[in-house]
């Protein structure tokens, strides 16, 4: 699991969809798009939406940290589409393995934050998982993701 902060709180997102962790550059700003939408990002000259979490989570932009990175990742939507996209986050610099007895459902789901997983128990607290799968409504995969991208090499 790679980990990282919003806010105080920890964070994680299966190593499974990470691609590549880059330093935080410069975006180009996409006008009227979501606050959550932090720009495109050219990645191997493929464009990519890249979120920020932080935004999306909180309310407010990561903060520009030599920590602050952009994890490029894939998933697959229910049906099946592949998609690609950089995500913004702040402490980015941690991976850890977990075994499945470490990973628990937290008992409910917010209609408001889907992408909201499992919770994780360390010895430092609880981690709160990310499902890439329903970071963004439908809606908002059919205007800002492609309809279906390879993986970036």
């Amino acid at each position: 699991m790679l980990i990282f902060y919003v806010g105080k709180e920890r964070y994680a997102l299966d190593c499974s969809h990470v691609i590549e962790v880059i330093p935080m550059v410069s975006l180009r700003r996409v006008p009227q798009a979501p606050d959550c939408v932090a720009g495109v990002l050219n990645y191997r000259m493929t464009m990519l939406p890249v979120l920020d979490l932080s935004q999306l989570i909180c309310g407010s932009p990561s903060r520009c940290t030599l920590s602050t990175r952009i994890a490029i990742v894939e998933y697959r939507d229910v049906a099946r589409t592949l998609y690609c996209l950089g995500i913004i986050a702040e402490g980015m610099t941690e991976a850890l393995t977990l075994s499945e007895s470490q990973c628990v459902h937290q008992g409910m789901q917010l209609e408001n934050a889907p992408y909201l997983g499992k919770t994780i128990v360390d010895d430092r607290g609880t981690i709160q998982c990310i499902s890439l799968e329903n970071l963004l409504p439908f809606r908002d995969r059919v205007e800002l993701l492609p309809l279906e991208v390879k993986r970036v090499e």
